[in-house]
C-alpha cells in the first residue's frame, strides 16, 4: 500500500490513460456503423457501461456486451440484426479503422503497466511491458465467472512480473493501480447506464 500510496501521479495517469483507451474503443465501435449515426460520443458512453458491467459483475466477461448491444438497438442501431452485420463487413473502412483503434487500445493496456512500475522505480521496456498486459488480460479472461477477474488477473501480473525482475510487492501494487481505473471510471458508467435505462422506461411509460 505505501508503494501505491507514493505513486499518486502513476495513478492518476493510469485512469487517463483507461479513459483515452475506452473513448477510442468506443469511436472504434461508431467506426463500424455504415450510417455513423447516433454520433461517436454515445458509443463512448456504451464502450464505458460495458466495461463497467464486465469489471463489477460475475458475467462471465460478455454480460456488458449483451447490455450493449440491447442499449445500441435502444439507440436504433441494432434493428435487424443480420442485416446490420452485413454492412459492417461491407464497411472495409470502418472495419480498417476499427481494427487500428483498438490495437492501439492494447498498448494502451501496456502504457499502464509501464507508466505504473516506472513511477514505483521499476522500469521495464515496452515490449516488457505489453507482454505483463497480455498475460495479466490473459488470466482474467481465464478466471471468467469472477467479477474483472478477481484475484486472478493480480496473480498473474504479479507472476509475470517476477519473470521480469519486477518485486512481488511492486507488482502488487501495480496491479491495485490498474484496479484504481475499474473504480474511478465504473462507478459513473453504472450509474450512467441506470439513469438511461431509468429515461427510457419513462418514455414508454408515456408513450
Amino acid at each position: 500500500m505505501a508503494a501505491v500510496a507514493s505513486s499518486r501521479w502513476a495513478t492518476a495517469l493510469v485512469v487517463a490513460v483507461r479513459a483515452a483507451a475506452l473513448a477510442g474503443a468506443g469511436i472504434g465501435w461508431w467506426a463500424l456503423v455504415s450510417a455513423r449515426q447516433p454520433g461517436p460520443s454515445s458509443f463512448v458512453v456504451l464502450r464505458f457501461i460495458r466495461e463497467a458491467i464486465n469489471s463489477f459483475f460475475p458475467v462471465a466477461v460478455i454480460g456488458g456486451d449483451v447490455i450493449g448491444a440491447r442499449l445500441l438497438a435502444r439507440f436504433g442501431v441494432i434493428v435487424d440484426l443480420g442485416a446490420r452485420l452485413q454492412q459492417i463487413w461491407r464497411n472495409h473502412r470502418g472495419l480498417s479503422e476499427s481494427f487500428v483503434v483498438h490495437l492501439a487500445a492494447v498498448f494502451f493496456g501496456a502504457a499502464e503497466v509501464w507508466i505504473a512500475l516506472a513511477f514505483m522505480g521499476h522500469p521495464v521496456s515496452l515490449i516488457e511491458a505489453v507482454a505483463i498486459e497480455s498475460l495479466g488480460q490473459g488470466g482474467r479472461a481465464a478466471a471468467f465467472m469472477l467479477p474483472g477477474g478477481l484475484g486472478v488477473q493480480d496473480g498473474a501480473l504479479i507472476a509475470v512480473c517476477a519473470i521480469f525482475g519486477v518485486p512481488a510487492e511492486i507488482a502488487l501494487a501495480m496491479a491495485l493501480i490498474k484496479r484504481v481505473p475499474d473504480l474511478v471510471l465504473g462507478a459513473p458508467a453504472l450509474l450512467g447506464w441506470q439513469a438511461l435505462e431509468g429515461r427510457w422506461r419513462v418514455l414508454i411509460a408515456n408513450d
